[in-house]
């Protein structure tokens, strides 16, 4: 049986082992890693700051989610299959 997510470090252990499972996949890894060219840790931070704020309103995703993915479409179009990978993985 799988456990809940209650907190902040459930939230960091779920997205660490999301990511490193959706950086595998070459159909969808290359937007991360070549054309956002992210800092998986540094992005993990912001990650977790955001479903921190949505799953248990806590104060402190204060960005625009919207504007870095608008940003990475402009450089490499955001197709269906991308958010079906990652909607996989997820």
């Amino acid at each position: 049986m799988k456990k809940d997510i209650t907190d902040r470090n459930d939230l960091l252990q779920l997205l660490t082992l999301f990511y490193n499972k959706l950086l595998t996949d070459k159909s969808i890894s290359y937007l991360f890693t070549d054309i956002a060219k992210i800092d998986l840790p540094h992005h993990l931070d912001t990650l977790v700051d955001f479903w921190d704020s949505i799953l248990f309103q806590k104060d402190v995703y204060r960005k625009n989610a919207m504007q870095p993915h608008l940003n990475l479409h402009q450089k490499s179009p955001l197709e269906k299959h991308h958010f079906q990978t990652w909607l996989k993985y997820f």
